[in-house]
């Protein structure tokens, strides 16, 4: 036989390989060769081979290709494999890498995927043989049988001795508290670990490695706690828990379990004996026993994408990840590019790190987004802690992020920070040095919350306060943290002093140095000094009550209704004597200075909110629904075309949370700057069809489609918006290429269609319709009536049942045919915007919202109580003539834009 061998050499390592072959084997029959020796799979990518540099022909002989045997040629695996790795307690994942990877990568990899910490040992086997971290996985195929476990090193200090600790993160809470137990010969039932729930995994709180674990050792009751089982779908799993614990801790104990990867974005509710639970209910009020089942109900699941990010500079260079369209594009940067700081580009454009995919208009599967790496130099920093004497000396990279190093030094990822370099104080710590303008300086920083160590029941818990605020404010946040009974009195010992006098003033960041003490009181007393409360609920027409002490305030009483219904404390609510809505009582006073024990709430859907222009000193009034996000307020304003920076209690706040996230209370103020970019420049836009024109100013950026949006134009399909040299504007031009002199002149040219049957069915027609500022498609019978499209809209859509359907500025009539219009039907609440003003010294103007059916009499009631204005006669008039306080808006004919003034 004529054997002949070659020299073969792995690309990007040090490997080489020597195979044999026959003169007359094609080079294609010989890498089917290789792989089969090399033991890799069968559906492994065919590699390329090289001789000086030169790629093979795959369909010819190494002799027709000028190889002689015993020279060396190069091989390089172009695509990569899939390899998939085991692990008894999480599941299989499938990793995509190339043969040339080590170990070490592999895990890497695998760590990225699972979102665990990079800094984390990855461990590979095979036949229960540790594999080398440095070995390629070519070496050790085939690798049906890989399998990993995670570690991290920790220690403990128990009895003023260190002890070293190396943890499998895959494995519970519970079971490293079983081998500390070993370790100190103490019952692992009396063993807890800092701020960790027994039944979880160890790697859910992503804790660095070399850190120290704090212990707790606490008895606890076998009568203190439960074991209930959760079912989702046909998954069912055991949870053990302290009765003295809320369902919202057990939620998100249930998130972890059951949504790891999706936790933060999820909604879930538990349902018990076919009833809602409540969060702030514990389990032991809910009367939940061993081996209870509760049912799981998933609310929402995030909305997720596949984006694939591709190198600016080096295209083949491509990262594909699935995220939630809510997550900002900063969170690439740590979940892809493990916290090395990126630029990001998409169609040309630089974009926004701070926004989220949906705020970029990011929606389509398989995007393709490039990523430049920013470049960063050394730094030589120091960080100066206001309660300690000497600074920390540390080196860093102008490209990495500010809020890296604070967390590291604080010791907990928390936004709760202070921190200031030369003489600026920083409100956004995600930024990196540079952008910062940071550089060989010294930056200063304080936590704003201080860890306060509670004793409560026998156990020890770790609680964040802010440090500005005074011990007196412990007393409320702890009966309601460890929701203890109204009924049921306690003092409050700081060490063994009991808190009180001067105590109750002092700041907490001098009173946190000892132990606070919860100690009911058990004198027998209760009975006699607590007092039977009813309130009248006049949303729910129900009536429920409270216990409580009489010297607690109108305030406590409110929280506790609050409270006890699971709405956010900032809820609006007017709260009055029963019967007696026009009675303003003071938050502050006393229960037991009243002859009343009869109250009722009105809980309200709308919040009123100041609006304060900080660059024009402007002011504006809004009633906005509660549950709005602060984005909300750009419609208010009217500025869709500007970017803008919104503040509460001068920080500046995500438009996407809502009022009741922000803890806004009715009538805050709501402070906002326009940032008015120097580069764009705004365009005005002139629309004209037969001789009717509109006029609108949008940025140069945007494009002819934008128009059509802004403007409610019809699509490309319909109409063409010819330029002034009578060519047609595509959508996707845009205004700054075809604008002359910042103008831009469009004419409509209807397209030949049929209007009356855009989608060609007999029956049918297309509407367009847009319901809160989104568009939607849809074909609806003609033959049918406005209500009937109402009551469709209302179903299909989850609207309330009070809305009402514009064509323009005109509301349609229920029974209205149809109408087939390619205009947007506009759908809204049935509320009309009036104009207020209030004759005083500074003649405010305020504008609000309200139903036709409100009576005058209810709306100057509501403005005598939010701006406190007194007077005995006080009346609304309409063009000088006073309005009857028993008439509704509709009867006295009060429309959209009425302007009223409030007399005084």
């Amino acid at each position: 036989m004529n054997v002949r061998y070659i020299d073969i050499k792995l690309r990007n390592t040090k490997l080489k390989f020597q195979a044999d072959y026959k003169p007359e084997q094609k080079v294609i029959d010989i890498i089917n060769k290789l792989i089969f020796d090399l033991k890799l799979p069968r559906n492994t990518p065919n590699p390329k081979l090289f001789f000086k540099g030169k790629s093979l022909d795959y369909s010819k002989t190494f002799d027709q290709q000028g190889i002689s045997q015993l020279q060396e040629v190069e091989l390089e695996f172009i695509e990569k494999i899939v390899v998939t790795v085991h692990n008894e307690k999480l599941d299989n994942q499938n990793l995509k890498c190339d043969v040339t990877n080590t170990m070490n990568e592999l895990g890497s990899i695998l760590l990225k995927k699972l979102n665990f910490r990079q800094d984390y040992e990855v461990r590979f086997s095979m036949n229960d043989q540790i594999l080398n971290s440095g070995r390629n996985l070519i070496e050790v195929a085939p690798w049906e049988n890989l399998t990993y476990q995670i570690f991290s090193q920790h220690q403990f200090i128990y009895d003023s001795q260190q002890y070293q600790l190396e943890i499998d993160i895959t494995n519970s809470v519970s079971n490293l508290c079983k081998t500390i137990s070993q370790m100190i010969n103490i019952d692992s039932e009396w063993i807890q670990i800092d701020q960790m729930n027994k039944d979880d995994p160890f790697y859910l709180y992503q804790v660095s490695p070399n850190t120290e674990l704090k212990l707790r050792i606490v008895e606890i009751q076998n009568n203190k706690q439960v074991t209930i089982s959760i079912v989702h779908d046909q998954v069912t799993r055991q949870m053990t828990i302290l009765k003295d614990e809320t369902i919202g801790t057990l939620m998100n104990k249930i998130k972890t379990s059951f949504f790891p990867q999706s936790y933060s974005q999820v909604n879930v509710k538990l349902v018990f004996n076919n009833i809602e639970l409540s969060n702030n209910y514990t389990i032991n009020q809910c009367q939940i026993v061993n081996n209870d089942v509760i049912k799981l109900i998933v609310a929402n699941m995030p909305e997720k994408i596949q984006i694939c990010f591709q190198h600016k500079e080096k295209p083949e260079l491509k990262k594909k990840i699935k995220i939630s369209l809510d997550e900002q594009l900063s969170l690439i940067d740590k979940q892809v590019f493990n916290n090395k700081q990126m630029e990001y580009f998409y169609q040309g454009r630089q974009l926004d790190k701070k926004e989220t995919f949906r705020q970029l208009k990011i929606t389509q599967n398989d995007t393709v987004i490039e990523y430049k790496p920013i470049e960063g130099v050394q730094l030589l920093l120091k960080f100066q802690n206001l309660e300690q004497q000497n600074p920390v000396q540390i080196q860093a990279l102008s490209n990495e992020l500010l809020s890296k190093y604070i967390y590291d030094l604080t010791g907990r990822e928390s936004n709760e920070v202070w921190v200031s370099c030369k003489n600026q104080t920083i409100d956004d710590i995600e930024q990196t040095f540079a952008a910062l303008q940071i550089q060989n300086d010294l930056i200063f920083y304080q936590p704003k919350q201080i860890l306060l160590q509670v004793q409560y029941k026998d156990n020890l818990y770790d609680i964040y306060q802010k440090r500005d605020k005074c011990v007196i404010d412990l007393l409320d946040y702890l009966r309601d943290y460890f929701q203890i009974d109204e009924s049921q009195d306690f003092e409050l010992q700081y060490g063994n002093e009991t808190v009180q006098g001067e105590l109750l003033c002092q700041k907490l960041w001098a009173a946190c140095k000892k132990c606070y003490k919860i100690v009911p009181i058990k004198n027998g007393q209760n009975d006699t000094q607590t007092k039977t409360y009813k309130i009248y609920i006049i949303n729910q027409d129900k009536q429920i009550e409270f216990k409580m002490n009489p010297t607690r305030t109108i305030s406590d009483l409110k929280q506790a209704f609050l409270s006890q219904y699971s709405y956010p404390k900032n809820q609006p609510i007017d709260f009055s004597v029963r019967n007696q809505p026009d009675t303003l009582l003071n938050e502050e006073v006393q229960l037991n200075t009243l002859n009343v024990c009869e109250f009722q709430i009105l809980v309200k859907d709308y919040i009123n909110v100041r609006v304060f222009d900080r660059i024009k000193k402007d002011e504006s009034y809004f009633e906005i629904i509660f549950k709005s996000k602060i984005s909300i307020l750009i419609q208010n304003l009217k500025l869709e075309n500007y970017k803008c920076n919104f503040y509460f209690q001068n920080n500046q706040i995500n438009q996407e949370k809502t009022f009741s996230e922000i803890e806004f209370y009715d009538l805050n103020t709501i402070e906002y700057e326009v940032l008015r970019n120097q580069v764009q420049q705004l365009i005005q836009v002139i629309v004209i069809e037969k001789n009717q024109q509109q006029e609108i100013e949008l940025l140069e950026d945007q494009t002819v489609k934008d128009v059509r949006q802004a403007l409610n134009l019809r699509g490309d399909n319909e109409i063409e918006l010819l330029l002034s040299n009578q060519s047609a504007a595509k959508d996707e031009q845009k205004l700054k290429d075809i604008a002359e002199n910042g103008k831009l002149t469009l004419n409509i040219k209807a397209k030949i269609n049929n209007p009356v049957e855009p989608n060609n069915q007999e029956n049918k027609c297309l509407l367009n319709i847009s319901i809160k500022d989104k568009r939607h498609e849809i074909e609806f019978e003609k033959n049918k009536t406005v209500e009937d499209l109402r009551q469709h809209i209302i179903q299909q859509f989850q609207q309330q049942s009070d809305i009402v359907i514009r064509k323009g500025n005109t509301i349609l009539n229920p029974s209205d045919p149809i109408p087939v219009t390619f205009e947007f039907l506009i759908v809204s609440p049935l509320t009309i915007k009036v104009i207020i003003k209030i004759n005083t010294k500074n003649n405010q103007i305020h504008q609000r919202q309200f139903k036709p059916n409100q009576k005058v009499g209810d709306i100057i009631l509501d403005f005598v109580r939010q701006h406190n204005i007194k007077g005995n006669t006080i009346n609304l008039a309409l063009n000088g003539q006073v309005l009857d306080v028993n008439k509704t808006l509709k009867e006295l004919g009060v429309i959209d834009g009425t302007e009223l003034n409030l007399l005084n």
